[in-house]
C-alpha cells in the first residue's frame, strides 16, 4: 500500500479533483476492509507504541483483557499493564517491556465473570515501521471455555 500512496502523491498535482477523490475513496475503502479484517479476527490484538501505550486494539483483546472496559481519558497517558483486569498477564507485560524483549510469550488461566476457566497464550513481538522497531504486537489466542475444559478432563482421563 506504500508504495500505491506514494505513486499517488507522486502524481498529485497532475490529477483533476474527481481523480483525487476516487484514489481517496479506494484508500478509505482498503482501510475500512483491513479493520474489518482485524476486527473479525478471534485472536485477540494490541497495537502499542514505544512506550507501551495502546494505539490499537480488536474486540477480541478487548474480550480478553479489559473485559470491563477501558477509560479512554487514560489511555493516552499511561502503559497497557494499568488497564488489563488481569494482574498476572500486566506483570508480564510490564516486565517484557522493562527487559525490553522483542519476542515474547506466555500462557496463563484466567476466569471470566460468569466463573468460567479460559486458558489465554500472550505473545509480544516487535512491530517494525520502515525498518525501524516503531512499538509492540501483543497477540492474545483463548483456548478456553468449554473446550479448554474438556480438554483438560480428557487429560486428567488418559493420566
Amino acid at each position: 500500500m506504500d508504495g500505491y500512496v506514494n505513486r499517488v502523491i507522486d502524481m498529485l498535482p497532475k490529477l483533476s479533483d474527481d481523480e483525487v477523490q476516487r484514489i481517496v475513496k479506494t484508500i478509505c475503502g482498503k482501510n475500512t476492509m483491513l479493520d474489518s479484517i482485524i476486527e473479525s479476527l478471534s485472536t485477540g490484538l494490541v497495537i502499542v507504541d514505544k512506550k507501551w501505550k495502546i494505539i490499537q486494539r480488536n474486540k477480541a483483546a478487548n474480550r480478553y483483557l479489559f473485559p470491563n472496559g477501558i477509560d479512554e481519558a487514560r489511555i493516552d497517558s499511561e502503559p497497557i499493564w494499568n488497564f488489563t483486569n488481569e494482574p498476572e498477564i500486566a506483570e508480564f507485560l510490564q516486565k517484557t517491556a522493562e527487559e525490553d524483549k522483542s519476542n515474547a510469550g506466555e500462557e496463563f488461566s484466567t476466569t471470566s465473570s460468569d466463573g468460567s476457566v479460559r486458558f489465554l497464550s500472550v505473545s509480544v513481538m516487535s512491530l517494525v515501521l520502515k525498518s525501524e522497531i516503531s512499538g509492540n504486537i501483543i497477540k492474545i489466542q483463548c483456548s478456553g471455555g468449554r473446550e479448554g475444559v474438556e480438554q483438560l478432563n480428557q487429560l486428567a482421563f488418559l493420566l
